[in-house]
């Protein structure tokens, strides 16, 4: 008896455990990296002469995310794809209010952009299979374009 109890407390500590261990800190829009980054990415001439790095992130719930920063650190843009949208409010952060306001005024079927003041979101795919991006116009590094973030 003293046996099984042993292997249930250890087995219970062991799944608190696992539940309990918070994923690294997400990409936030106009603010900087967070000091724990995702996977560095590499291979676009373009932003590495542009001093811009792109850092990859998996959310908990299968989002693939790639967070692009100016030389500065500050997070310019998102792009991301997978299963479920990510969480908008954290990964727009300040910017999700001016977002919200402006996707009440937009129709929501098929391809979405979203524009409010220098924030852009791009929304587009189908069930199980969601993309999109968001960048802030006035945060691009002068040499790029919107079209790097993807």
């Amino acid at each position: 008896m003293r046996k099984i109890v042993s292997v249930f407390l250890l087995a219970t500590v062991a799944l608190a455990g696992v539940l309990s261990a918070t994923p690294p800190p997400l990409p936030v829009l106009g603010q900087p990296l967070p000091a724990i980054a995702g996977q560095a990415l590499t291979g676009r001439r373009q932003l590495e002469q542009a001093g811009v790095s792109v850092r990859q992130y998996q959310t908990p719930r299968g989002v693939t995310l790639r967070a692009y920063a100016s030389a500065n650190g500050v997070v310019f843009g998102m792009a991301w794809q997978g299963p479920v949208p990510p969480d908008l409010e954290s990964l727009l952060a300040n910017n999700y209010a001016a977002y919200r306001k402006a996707a009440s005024e937009q129709r929501h079927r098929g391809p979405v952009t979203i524009a409010a003041g220098n924030l852009v979101v791009q929304l587009s795919g189908h069930m199980r299979n969601l993309r999109g991006r968001a960048f802030l116009t006035d945060k691009i590094p002068a040499q790029l374009s919107a079209a790097v973030v993807r």
